[in-house]
C-alpha cells in the first residue's frame, strides 16, 4: 500500500460513513470531478453569460469539495489546526484575485472562507466534545462562534447554508443516519432555483458511483492550489480582452 493511502484515523464503528481502505484515491477522484464542475462553473459566469448548463455542472463544485475538507479532516489529518491555518491563508490569498476577476457578478467572499469558518467550528467542537469536564463557558463560547460564524457568512458565497451544509457533513460522516440533514442542506444552498436544486443533488448518486470504483488515483497535493487563482486569471483575461 503506498503511503498516501495510510489513514491518518483509522478509528471508526459501524454508523460512521467511511469510505474503505481505497478512501485517498476516491477522495482524489472526487476532487478531480470537483476541479472539473469548478472551471464549467466559472466558464459559464465569465465567458458564456451564465449559460444554465455550465452552471448547472458548477453546482457540484461546492458540496464535493466541503465533502473532500471534512473527511480529510476527520480522517487524513494529524495537525488539524495547521491544517485550518493553510485554508484560511490560501482564502486571503485568493480573495483580491477572486474579487478581481469577480467583480462583476460578487456574491460575497470566496467559498474558503465558508470553509474555513465551519472547520474551525469542528475543531472548536471537538475540543468541547474531549473535555471531560463539559465546562459550560466552553460550550457556551462554542455556540457564540457559531452564532458569528452564520452571521459573518452573509459576506461569502453560499451564505448560511454553505455554513450549515459543511457541518452537516462532519455529523453524517460520523453517524450516517443523519444524512437526511445533509440533503436538506444541499436543497437550501441553491433554494429556490429548482433546476440548481436538481443539479447539486446529482452529487449523491456521483459520490456512490465513484465510492465503488476501485482504482487507484495519485494523489496531487499542491496541484489544486495553483490551478485554481491559474484557471481564473486565465479565464478572467479572456472575458476582459475577449
Amino acid at each position: 500500500m503506498k503511503k498516501d493511502n495510510i489513514l491518518i484515523n483509522t478509528r471508526h464503528s459501524k454508523k460512521q460513513l467511511y469510505l474503505g481502505d481505497n478512501a485517498s484515491s476516491i477522495i482524489e477522484l472526487l476532487k478531480w470531478v470537483g476541479i472539473v464542475a469548478m472551471t464549467f462553473d466559472h466558464i459559464g459566469i465569465l465567458i458564456s453569460g451564465d449559460n444554465d448548463i455550465f452552471r448547472m455542472v458548477g453546482r457540484l463544485a461546492f458540496p464535493i469539495f466541503g465533502f473532500v475538507l471534512v473527511y480529510n479532516f476527520i480522517y487524513h489529518t494529524k495537525n488539524k489546526v495547521k491544517y485550518i491555518k493553510r485554508i484560511a491563508l490560501f482564502s486571503l490569498f485568493l480573495e483580491p484575485i477572486h474579487f478581481l476577476v469577480f467583480k462583476n457578478h460578487y456574491a460575497g467572499m470566496n467559498i474558503f472562507f465558508i470553509y474555513m469558518l465551519a472547520l474551525s467550528f469542528l475543531y472548536l467542537y471537538e475540543l468541547v466534545q474531549d473535555d471531560k469536564e463539559k465546562d459550560k463557558m466552553k460550550v457556551l463560547f462554542l455556540i457564540i462562534f457559531l452564532v458569528l460564524s452564520i452571521y459573518v457568512s452573509q459576506y461569502t458565497e453560499y451564505h448560511m447554508s454553505g455554513v450549515l451544509l459543511i457541518i452537516s457533513f462532519y455529523f453524517t460522516l460520523k453517524d450516517k443516519r443523519l444524512i437526511s440533514a445533509t440533503l436538506l442542506f444541499l436543497i437550501v444552498l441553491n433554494a429556490p432555483a429548482i433546476k440548481y436544486i436538481i443539479s447539486t443533488l446529482l452529487i449523491v448518486p456521483i459520490g456512490y458511483f465513484i465510492s465503488k470504483i476501485n482504482i487507484n488515483v495519485p494523489r496531487s497535493r499542491y496541484f489544486f492550489y495553483l490551478y485554481y487563482p491559474a484557471h481564473i486569471l486565465v479565464l478572467g483575461a479572456y472575458a476582459f480582452y475577449w
